[in-house]
């Protein structure tokens, strides 16, 4: 007659979390009394274990397989969060260059017209200055028809004088003639004498024509020089205003252009600001679709691994009934390795060979140039020295058992079979394979090992080689107490039949 053996389970239930694995957790009911399996059913509970068995490596393969897979689910649910961000921000800045390219239309309008009208103004002054010019040049002709006209009144006024001279010495000469006729010519040098005081006005009327005559002409010249000056004057001014003329002529027609060109930036970042507020409206619509799609994928692993916990925990318990099954040797063996590195570490302590702080401490300092990073801790060559007579004798003579090794409570791995501690090299996959001590395993698998306070934990599961390369493993792990204290746990992953 078969009977189960009531010991203290211990497995992970499929309900807490790595970083919640406590005494509360939920574990699997235990009967007062063993219940008692005939012979009969023996064949068929050996056949219910072993498909149990196989239902839970195939769960823990598959729910490895989601675990991955909304992982890089995350990841890009996490890009696409990122390009919704800068959806919206490409969409506001459009707005942006939307509102400027407005702004820049209506100043590139206002200033079109006001180089318009500054165009039409300098337009009206060069022919304004061109008409001046032709006035001045005009008047500059009548000063000099006027000195001409000078000339000939100069001219007049000698001849006048010369007549007035002439008279002069006529009435000096009958004045002459008048004194020698005695009483007789008296009459006559009346006359003679009024004809010499005119003759002398005369004269000095002609003097005095003279020198007006001679100020006109220094004033003529003066303003024919100055009508020279302002002719040179307008003509720079002329040439001036047709180079400002064709200036502004220029900023017009290129004004013209960037009105044109502004406007239809305009038209064109408004299409598309429209067509980027459809995008976003999509971008936005399927990224609410991947959320849904990711947190349905992120609770289907949840459940899928907590599926393979309680495949785990059923599996472990036929395990530690009367029925011998394959994992039965290797809960048993855990237990017995856990307790004799228990008491070597104690070992240790008790003959000073390392302190109980430094036995404890979770200071990781990297080691340069490793890639995955490997650590060293204070405890790391204590474990290089203790751990090989623990691992490597089991590991040898049973082929199904692919390492055993120490954690400490954060998965901190300082001491691995030999075949997985190969000094690292340039390839970081290969290394990911072979070089796996003094490396930090938290992930899901590693934390709960290293954290388990239960008996033993059993957990299926796919191990990481690297490169993509994953093996489906069992993972068996026992806690390491020293001195009653949780050091951490020894793990034993081997291959299931």
């Amino acid at each position: 007659m078969l009977k189960f053996k009531h010991s203290s389970l211990s497995v992970d239930s499929g309900s807490c979390e790595v970083d919640q694995l406590r005494d509360d957790c939920p574990q699997p009911a235990m009967n007062s009394q063993p219940p008692v399996v005939s012979p009969i059913n023996e064949a068929v509970f050996r056949t219910v274990v072993n498909d149990l068995n196989g239902l839970g490596q195939e769960l823990a393969d598959v729910a490895g397989e989601i675990e991955v897979l909304n992982t890089e689910t995350d990841a890009c649910f996490k890009s696409f969060s990122d390009l919704k961000i800068s959806a919206a921000e490409v969409q506001d800045s459009n707005d942006r260059i939307h509102a400027a390219a407005e702004a820049s239309f209506e100043v590139a309008e206002t200033t079109s017209q006001d180089v318009s009208r500054s165009r039409e103004m300098i337009d009206i002054t060069h022919t304004k200055v061109g008409e001046l010019m032709h006035a001045v040049s005009g008047i500059s002709t009548q000063l000099q028809g006027l000195q001409e006209a000078f000339s000939s009144v100069r001219d007049v006024a000698g001849a006048i004088d010369a007549i007035a001279r002439q008279t002069n010495l006529l009435a000096l000469n009958a004045t002459i003639e008048a004194a020698r006729a005695g009483e007789a010519g008296k009459g006559f040098a009346v006359v003679a004498s009024e004809v010499k005081a005119l003759a002398a006005q005369t004269s000095k009327a002609t003097e005095s024509i003279g020198s007006t005559l001679s100020e006109l002409d220094k004033e003529a010249d003066l303003l024919i020089s100055l009508s020279g000056e302002a002719t040179s004057s307008m003509t720079e001014v002329e040439e001036s205003t047709s180079s400002m003329l064709g200036v502004i002529q220029g900023l017009d027609t290129a004004f013209q252009t960037i009105r044109t060109s502004s406007q239809e930036i305009e038209n064109g970042v408004s299409a598309n600001n429209q067509s980027l507020r459809e995008l976003v409206g999509e971008v936005n619509s399927v990224h609410a679709a991947f959320e849904n799609n990711q947190k349905g994928l992120a609770s289907a692993s949840v459940r899928m691994i907590k599926a393979a916990k309680t495949t785990d925990r059923l599996v472990a318990s036929s395990s530690l009934g009367g029925l011998e099954t394959e994992n039965t040797f290797y809960i048993e063996t855990i237990q017995d390795l856990a307790l004799k590195v228990s008491e070597a570490f104690e070992d240790e302590l008790m003959a000073g060979r390392i302190s109980e702080r430094d036995l404890f401490d979770s200071t990781y300092t990297p080691i340069a140039n490793t890639d995955p990073e490997q650590v060293m801790t204070s405890f790391t060559e204590m474990t290089d020295r203790v751990m090989p007579a623990f691992q490597e004798p089991i590991v040898a003579k049973h082929e199904a058992i692919a390492f055993v090794a120490a954690v400490d409570k954060n998965g901190y791995l300082p001491t691995h079979n030999k075949v997985f501690s190969k000094p690292q090299g340039s390839d970081p996959v290969w290394n990911a394979a072979n070089c796996r001590n003094r490396r930090i395993f938290d992930d899901r698998v590693g934390l709960a090992a290293g954290r388990n306070t239960e008996a033993f934990l059993l957990q299926t599961y796919r191990r990481d080689m690297g490169g993509g390369n994953f093996v489906l493993m069992k993972d068996l792990s026992a806690p390491i107490y020293v001195r009653g204290r949780h050091w951490g746990g020894l793990r034993m992953g081997y291959r299931p039949s």
